[in-house]
This record gives structure tokens, sequence and C-alpha cells, in this order.
């Protein structure tokens, strides 16, 4: 008897030992193109989720702003068992165009936001340098076309950006194209071709290789400086916006007359005059350039590119405690008013205006494109002139 109850209880112990071995542990979580896909996708689409994931590549901005031209999401093989895997995000509104490259840990090795216009990008492999070069079209000021190209190298465990120039500019019958017909560990070569355009008298550029910033530099970069030094002498005609999006497309080539009318926007704490243009988001979680997050109101025009940000400060705090920037400023004009001036962030420029009314302190971020910030220039002094706080 005492036997059979051994026997029992042995058989018992291997049925659950069995039993044990035979469930499956948890899968270890494996981020891949397929789950990076997925996240960007659904980031875009407003989720949430996705958001505390993969919100910082696009600089957490409210995805409902970011129209998509095209998205691509792809991977290159960087040895055995290691992958990269990028992202080109193009965008109606350049502003919100993104490169950024990220290995299997999830280690964000490039983002970079500084892209403007149409997108393109091929791999090249020169002298057994593995680089993506990435090249953009776009229109400043209406007319002029340029063309920038960006070499981003790959290496095992690191991306960095080696080179980044103008390489070709057109404005009516002008143009400068140029061809890199030299590329080594020292120097790239950049050969021009000018037609129409006596101006420009230069054949060749030379970018020098700095080994403390792993980026070819030129001390001239002519065709560069030649462009901007063309684009800040044009004046555009009166009613011509940049072309940002299909309607001011056909407002500048088909002549459809642009409604300017400024309304004012009345809140609790303050006022604001703005054109139908702009999009207002409320109760938005801000935190960009701050030390700490705000929920305020956000008005957005995509036309212009810019982005009006607009919170309400502690009573005793003033800006300084929340931003990094000091504002050197003050002004009188609806309310007392301190600010910064203009503080240039990639493509983007930034200022930071505080207005006081007895104990009430609102703070207003401008965020704006640097290319067009002097074209439109008055309308952002006609907004900060207006804001009123109610007290």
């Amino acid at each position: 008897m005492q036997y059979f109850l051994y026997k029992i209880i042995l058989i018992a112990i291997i049925v659950v030992l069995s039993l044990g071995c035979s469930k499956q542990k948890p899968q270890q979580y494996e981020f891949n193109g397929k789950e990076l896909s997925r996240l960007t996708n659904s980031y875009l689409n407003g989720d949430t989720a996705s958001t505390s994931i993969i919100g910082f590549l696009f600089n957490n901005v409210d995805p409902r702003l970011i129209e998509l031209n095209e998205l691509v999401i792809d991977s290159i093989s960087m040895g055995t068992n290691n992958k990269f895997y990028y992202i080109i995000l193009e965008a109606r509104n350049p502003a919100f165009n993104l490169y950024a490259v990220i290995d299997n840990k999830m280690n964000v090795l490039m983002k970079d936001n500084s892209l403007n216009g149409n997108l393109t990008s091929h791999f090249q492999n020169i002298n057994n340098r593995l680089f993506q070069i990435i090249q953009e079209f776009f229109t400043s000021k209406d007319t002029v076309k340029i063309q920038r190209t960006s070499f981003y190298e790959f290496h095992s465990s690191s991306v960095n950006l080696s080179f980044r120039t103008i390489t070709a500019f057109n404005f009516g019958k002008s143009t400068v194209t140029s061809t890199i017909n030299e590329f080594d560990d020292e120097k790239i070569r950049q050969n021009f071709s000018a037609i129409n355009t006596p101006q420009f008298k230069f054949e060749i550029d030379e970018f020098l290789f700095d080994s403390a910033t792993k980026r070819y530099i030129s001390e001239n970069n002519y065709l560069r400086n030649f462009a901007l030094d063309q684009i800040n002498k044009l004046k555009t005609r009166n009613g011509h916006a940049e072309i940002t999006d299909q309607s001011s497309y056909y407002k500048i080539f088909f002549g459809e007359i642009e409604r300017r009318v400024t309304t004012e926007i009345s809140k609790e704490d303050y006022s604001i005059f703005l054109t139908e243009e702009w999009r207002e988001f409320e109760n938005f979680a801000i935190v960009k350039y701050l030390e700490k997050e705000f929920s305020g109101n956000k008005y957005v025009n995509e036309n212009i590119g810019a982005t009006l940000s607009v919170i309400k400060l502690p009573a005793r705090d003033s800006a300084e405690s929340f931003i990094n920037y000091k504002l050197t400023f003050s002004d009188d004009y609806q309310n007392p008013i301190r600010y910064t001036d203009p503080i240039e962030m990639g493509r983007l420029q930034i200022g930071f205006y505080e207005y006081t009314c007895n104990s009430k302190r609102l703070l207003l971020i401008l965020e704006v494109p640097k290319f067009t910030y002097e074209r439109n220039n008055q309308i952002y002094n006609n907004i900060i002139r207006t804001f009123k706080v109610n007290c």
C-alpha cells in the first residue's frame, strides 16, 4: 500500500513538472522594421500609447497637424545581427519633415528636423564608406528654386552628418548647377556650371574634412552664400505667399484672393487677434522649450509654417523659471511685456514673450521658419503688439 502511494505521488510530481516545462516563456519584445512602422503609423493616427514611445521623434507635435506627402520606413544591414532602421517623412508643411535612424536596440542614432521641401534619398558606397544621400528641392520667395544635398555617413554603431551644402540654384533664366568630382578622406571638390549668371564667377569649391566635427567644411561655400545673398536681395511682389501647400499654390498661380480679415479670439485670460488661416487647439499639452509641462492653447498657421503657444504662468514665477533664456528686452503694448530677440534653432526662429497685468502672467511662444521670418515679420509684430491679458 505504501509503495502504491509513493508511486501515485511520483506520477503526480512528473505530471506537474511536465506541465510546468510545457509553459512558454514570455516572449521578449523585439524591435524591428515592422514594429517601427506600426509605432509610426499609430502615432500619426493619434494613438497616445505610441506617442509616449515615439512622439519625441516628431517633437511631440499634434499628429493632426502632419499632412503626409510621403513616408518611407526601411532598413539596412550593418553586419551580422545588426540593422539600422530609418524614417524619411515628407509633409505638406516642411516644418514637419523628418529624417531619423534607429538601431535594433531602439537607440536613436540620427534625428534631423531641418529638411525642406520635397525629399529624395539613396545609399552610396564611396571608398568603402557608406552614405545615405538626401536631396531637398524647395522654393524660396515664390520663385527661387533650391536644391540642397546632405551626406549622412553610416558607421557600425553611429550615423553622422558629414556634408551638406546647396548644390543647385535657379531663378528665372539664371542657373547654377554643381557636381562632386572628387571625394576622399581629406576633401570633397564641388565643380560648378553657371548659365546666364555672370555674377557667379567660381568654378570649384573645396570642402576639407574636419576631424573634430567629422564634417567636410568649406571656408568659402560659394554656391550656398551666393544663393542666400540672391534670396536676401530679392523683393517679391505684394500679396505673394510662400508655396507651402496646395492652397497657397492656387493663390499664387491662379490669382485667388487671400482673405486677411483679422478677428479677435477672446479667452478667459487673454485675447488675441488672428486671421482665419490660424487653427486653434485648446487645452494642449505644451512642453517644448519649457522645463515643465503646461496646459495651454496652440495656434497653427500652416500657410506660413508658424505656431503660437499661449500658457498661463504661476503668478509668482517669471518666464525665466521655466525657460533657459533671459527676457532682456521690455516694452508696453496692451500690457507690459518682456521678450527675447528671435533665437535660431535649426530651421526655426523662436521668440518668447511674457505679458503681465496685475498678478496675472502669460507666456507666448512664437515658432516660425527663419527663411520666411522677414517676409512675414509684420504679421508676427501685429499679433505680439495686440495680444492682451484680461485682468
